[in-house]
C-alpha cells in the first residue's frame, strides 16, 4: 500500500499521481494530467506510475517534481550513477549528464528514434534505424569540469551550480583516474570559472590522457603549471595545454609535454585500430565522445560518398572535386581522402587545421577561416565541387545553406550533432531542388539526449 506523500509547501500544487507515457528530447518524462495538462518529469521513465507535484507552469504544459515512483515501468532500470537521477528531496538530478539512465537501453534507443522521426515528420525522407556501437559504460574519452564556488564539477541538472564527483561510469576509466583523482588538487590554483578538459587517446602505443587548463578568476598560473608538469613527470598524463584565460586563442597556448594523442585506435585493444591512419587530438579541441565517433562514423561518410545517385548512376571515383565544411582535424577526411582528387578543407580553428595540415600535408587544400567567409571566396571565385560534406556544431549552418547550394554538387552529407538544426538545414537543401535521401541517427553517447545523424541529399536530375 502507498505510503503518505510528502508535503507540497512551497509549491505550485499539491502531490498527485500521474502516468508517464513517454520520454522527450532532453530526457524528460512526459504525463498527461485529468485535466489535460502536460507535466514534464526529471527522472521519470515511460511505464511509470509516479507522485509528483508542480514547480512550474506554463499555459499548455508543467514541469514536476518527482517525489515516489508509484509503479515502475517495464522498461525501469537501476541508474548505474545514483547522482543521474533525483534523490528524495531534489528537484533534478545531481549530475546532468546522464538524464536517460534510468531508462533500459533498448528503450532508450526507440525514444532516440522517435526524437528524430519527430524533428523531421514534415520531410520526406527516409529515416534508417538507429546504430548503437558505442559500449553503454565507460565510453566516453572526453570531459570537461568547471571550478563553481570553489570546486572542480560538471553541470549540475536544470541549474548553473556543479556537481562533484568521485566516480564516473560512463567516463573510461583512464580519464575518470585523473580527472576525478587528481583534478581535485587544482580548483584553487585554476581560480573560479576555471576550467579542465582531459581527452584519453592513444601514445607510444599504450592509452594516455592528455589535459587542458584553462585559468579563471584570480588564477595562478605558475601553480597550475607546476601541479601538471608533476602529473607528467609522474606518468599519470603524457601532456596538457594552459592557456591563462579561457577563450584565448592556441597562440597564446602554452603546450607541456605531449601536444596532441592519436584518437584512432579504440580504447583497449591497439589490434582493433581502424584502417584510416592516425588522428591527432587534443584535450583544448573538439573529439568524439567515444571510439565509434573515430571509428565508425567516418566510414559511415565514406559509404555515403560511394551511394547511387537518384537516377540510379554510380559516383565516379575518385570524385573530381569533394568539400569538406567545418572539417576540423581530419576525423572525416581520412575517410573521404581516396574518395577525392582533390579535396578542399575549411576549418575556423587554427590549431585544428594545424593538425590535419601536419596529418595530410599537401593531398588536401587548406582553408583555415571561418566557413561563411570561405564559402563567400568559394562562390566569388565561381568554385564547384561534386560532393560537400559539413559537420557543422550545435548551431547547424543556416548561414552557410544558400552558399553551399550555389556551388552546384550533386551530393550533399550533412553530420549533424543536433536533429533539429539539421531538420531546418535539410528544409532549405530541398527547396533549393535536392531530394532528401536518407538519415542515418547513431547513438554514440548513452544515457544521454544526444544524437549524431548523417544525412544524404542528391540534387534532383534535370527533367
Amino acid at each position: 500500500m502507498a505510503g503518505p506523500l510528502p508535503s507540497a509547501a512551497h509549491h505550485l500544487s499539491p502531490a498527485f499521481e500521474l502516468d508517464l507515457t513517454e520520454v522527450a528530447p532532453g530526457g524528460d518524462a512526459v504525463g498527461r494530467r485529468d485535466d489535460g495538462l502536460v507535466v514534464f518529469v526529471p527522472g521519470g521513465v515511460p511505464g511509470d506510475r509516479v507522485a509528483v507535484r508542480l514547480l512550474s507552469r506554463q499555459r499548455s504544459y508543467a514541469r514536476g517534481e518527482l517525489l515516489r515512483v508509484v509503479s515502475p515501468g517495464p522498461e525501469r532500470v537501476e541508474a548505474a550513477c545514483p547522482l543521474a537521477m533525483p534523490q528524495p528531496g531534489q528537484t533534478a538530478a545531481a549530475c546532468g549528464g546522464c538524464p536517460l539512465m534510468a531508462l533500459s537501453r533498448p528503450a532508450q534507443l526507440v525514444a532516440k528514434q522517435s526524437w528524430v522521426a519527430r524533428a523531421l515528420r514534415q520531410l520526406a525522407v527516409e529515416l534508417r534505424p538507429i546504430l548503437a556501437p558505442a559500449e553503454p559504460l565507460g565510453y566516453r574519452l572526453r570531459a570537461r569540469l568547471v571550478v563553481r564556488a570553489g570546486q572542480l564539477s560538471f553541470a549540475a541538472a536544470a541549474s548553473h551550480r556543479g556537481a562533484v564527483l568521485t566516480a564516473c561510469p560512463v567516463l573510461a576509466p583512464e580519464l575518470a583516474q585523473v580527472l576525478l583523482s587528481r583534478g581535485p588538487e587544482l580548483p584553487a590554483a585554476l581560480g573560479e570559472g576555471g576550467a579542465l578538459s582531459g581527452l584519453l587517446g592513444w601514445h607510444a602505443g599504450r592509452p594516455a590522457v592528455q589535459l587542458a587548463a584553462e585559468l579563471g578568476r584570480h588564477g595562478h598560473l605558475p601553480v597550475v603549471r607546476r601541479l601538471l608538469q608533476k602529473w607528467i613527470e609522474a606518468g599519470d598524463i603524457v601532456g596538457a595545454s594552459l592557456r591563462s584565460a579561457a577563450g584565448q586563442s592556441a597562440a597564446q597556448e602554452e603546450i607541456l609535454g605531449q601536444a596532441t594523442l592519436d584518437l584512432a585506435a579504440p580504447p583497449g585493444e591497439v589490434a582493433s585500430r581502424d584502417d584510416l591512419g592516425p588522428l591527432a587530438g587534443s584535450a583544448a579541441g573538439f573529439a568524439q565522445a567515444c571510439a565509434a565517433g573515430h571509428t565508425l562514423l567516418p566510414k559511415l561518410v565514406a559509404d555515403a560518398v560511394r551511394l547511387p545517385f537518384v537516377d540510379g548512376s554510380l559516383p565516379v571515383l575518385p570524385q573530381p572535386q569533394v568539400l569538406e565544411l567545418f572539417s576540423g582535424s581530419g576525423n572525416l577526411t581520412r575517410a573521404l581522402l581516396p574518395l577525392a582528387q582533390a579535396i578542399t578543407c575549411v576549418e575556423g580553428d587554427p590549431a585544428a587545421m594545424a593538425r590535419a595540415a601536419a596529418r595530410f600535408g599537401d593531398a588536401i587544400t587548406r582553408c583555415a577561416e571561418p566557413v561563411d567567409s570561405a564559402l563567400a571566396k568559394l562562390s566569388a571565385a565561381g568554385a564547384r565541387f561534386s560532393t560537400v560534406v559539413l559537420d557543422p556544431p550545435r548551431a547547424g549552418a543556416r548561414e552557410a545553406m544558400s552558399r553551399i547550394v550555389g556551388l552546384g554538387a550533386q551530393r550533399v552529407i550533412y553530420v549533424s550533432c543536433d536533429v533539429m538544426t539539421l531538420a531546418r538545414d535539410l528544409a532549405t537543401l530541398a527547396a533549393a531542388g535536392y531530394r532528401l535521401r536518407s538519415v542515418q541517427p547513431l547513438d554514440l553517447m548513452p544515457h544521454t539526449a544526444e544524437i549524431e545523424c548523417i544525412a544524404v541529399c542528391d540534387r534532383e536530375p534535370l527533367s
